[in-house]
């Protein structure tokens, strides 16, 4: 009887090891990500469309009819460095310059969107983008 009592308890406690190390993780897997990787993208809430090309990406501000023009640098999947290189925004209200280096890590996933978080010059950004084609 003490040793079925004792076999229970352990049984009990590897159970209760085994859920507390069965947690789920805060990352995206790199698979998840691979439809985000190229096409064109719209923030309708900002008025704003991405066209993402294999290590190249234009960002249009469609309120201004201007463009941001950037290299992409894949670290994996899911994340991503953005190089500026020019705008057409002769009153660039970003303070872009020249090799400029934004870091795009892409937190949420749907079928048809992504949110990322965006650090650039100190400060991090929240943006979701829809998938157009």
């Amino acid at each position: 009887m003490l040793i079925r009592m004792r076999m229970s308890c352990i049984c009990f406690l590897l159970l209760i090891f085994a859920a507390c190390n069965n947690k789920k993780t805060d990352t995206l897997h790199p698979d998840d990500c691979r439809p985000f990787k190229f096409g064109v993208f719209e923030n309708p809430e900002h008025n704003y469309r991405i066209e993402r090309y294999e290590n190249s990406q234009v960002e249009y501000d469609l309120s201004n009819n201007t463009s941001y023009h950037f290299e992409v640098h894949w670290l994996y999947d899911c994340a991503y460095n953005l190089i500026f290189k020019h705008s057409t925004n002769d009153s660039d209200t970003f303070r872009l310059n020249y090799n400029d280096m934004m870091r795009i890590q892409m937190i949420e996933l749907s079928d048809s969107s992504y949110t990322s978080v965006i650090e650039f010059k100190n400060e991090s950004y929240k943006s979701e983008m829809i998938k157009m084609k």
